[in-house]
């Protein structure tokens, strides 16, 4: 009869460490999409985009990102 009581305190234990990894993980993945901004900050409510501007300097093509607000 021993026996059997060690065994579940011994699941018990297991179990409860399943359940403590969950909610470490749900907790961390919450902290990290806080971190995460929602949108990207624009200045005076303009929406902004990166767009891609080209020109050509000794017969090669230039291309760089720019951020473009309107």
């Amino acid at each position: 009869m021993n026996y059997i009581v060690h065994i579940q305190q011994f699941e018990r234990r297991v179990a409860m460490k399943h359940v403590m990894r969950i909610t470490f993980a749900t907790v961390m993945i919450g902290v990290l999409l806080e971190l995460v901004p929602a949108h990207s900050a624009s200045p005076q409510g303009k929406t902004c985009r990166i767009e891609q501007q080209c020109h050509w300097e000794n017969f090669k093509k230039i291309c760089i990102y720019v951020k473009v607000c309107r």
